[in-house]
């Protein structure tokens, strides 16, 4: 079953708002912290990355912005370490290599998560033993046709 956030009904952020949240993310401020120095509650933030996520006009665009925001910010860290690095900073080096290995890991999960989500919504209410076999058989065969080595 897909993951829901309860009651969707609420109206997009505002372009303050959204300015205010974009500002606190440039200065290395997380996201939910950003967002409760914005006076936004961290609630009315997933909803809106729900709506965002699921395509909905008004929320795409913020939740595009603060990906944005994200990258740059994270491109920027990067860029300094491998900097760094490049100059023979072993530390520094070992701060870039091991923030890929934990970015690799937490891309997989998010696809597990997002595969095992797709099987369920497949299969139905009350699955007998047999789905539940078929879908982990299934799990398995996405995740090994997903694999990169």
């Amino acid at each position: 079953m897909a993951r829901k956030v309860a009651d969707l009904n609420v109206a997009p952020p505002t372009q303050a708002q959204t300015q205010s949240v974009l500002q606190y993310l440039r200065n290395a401020v997380y996201l939910e912290h950003a967002c409760v120095l914005a006076g936004i509650p961290v609630s009315l933030l997933e909803k809106w990355i729900v709506l965002g996520r699921r395509g909905k006009p008004g929320f795409v665009e913020f939740v595009g912005a603060i990906d944005r925001a994200n990258a740059d910010l994270g491109n920027m860290v990067s860029n300094t370490f491998m900097d760094l690095a490049r100059q023979g900073d072993t530390k520094a080096l070992a701060w870039v290599h091991d923030k890929r290995l934990a970015q690799s890991e937490k891309h997989r999960t998010a696809r597990i998560l997002e595969l095992e989500d797709k099987i369920l919504d497949e299969i139905i209410e009350n699955p007998t033993d047999e789905d539940l076999a078929a879908a982990e058989r299934r799990l398995t065969e996405l995740l090994g046709a997903d694999t990169v080595h």
